[in-house]
């Protein structure tokens, strides 16, 4: 008896393969895929691999390290996202730190600023920003801050700027 040894041979790589694909499908039934999905508080929708985009808990809490606030700063005259010169601290417990940048804008501007990455608890905010052109900062105070856990880390709440 003669053995087709073209075939012999691809009979482990076929169940290599069907074992692979049995077990990519799995995970992904299991909700251990990389990807995630949230939506702001405006409806604005981020996607994507980057380390704290949050809100939906689809990607099972895996590699991903949430703030407990962000900051978006809007127009006054239109309500719509609007970019800004923008820092800030918040404060919780007995620890200090500054708000990162979230959404940038380019040329220094940003869209968000987010802080209290993986932490929950009462905080204090506070950001001070500024339009393009204009000499007058604004400062905006957010006092006593809820921010809830889940198995995740931190619920992270949205807080709105409207700039003037």
């Amino acid at each position: 008896m003669q053995v087709n040894s073209t075939a012999s041979a691809r009979k482990p790589v076929q169940r290599l393969r069907r074992a692979l694909l049995a077990g990519a499908l799995v995970s992904m039934a299991a909700g251990c895929g990389e990807g995630y999905f949230a939506v702001s508080s405006d409806g604005f929708y981020y996607e994507g691999g980057y380390d704290y985009r949050y809100g939906a808990r689809y990607d099972n809490c895996r590699n991903v390290v949430y703030p407990a606030v962000v900051v978006e700063f809007f127009a006054a005259e239109d309500g719509g996202r609007l970019a800004v010169l923008a820092d800030g601290d918040i404060v919780g417990g007995n620890r200090v730190e500054t708000l990162r940048v979230d959404r940038q804008a380019g040329n220094g501007l940003v869209y968000s600023l987010a802080g209290g990455f993986d932490r929950a608890g009462i905080f204090d905010v506070r950001v001070t920003a500024r339009r393009v052109g204009d000499v007058a900062t604004q400062t905006f105070r957010y006092d006593n801050i809820r921010v809830d856990a889940d198995r995740c880390g931190p619920v992270t709440v949205f807080l709105n700027a409207t700039v003037n």
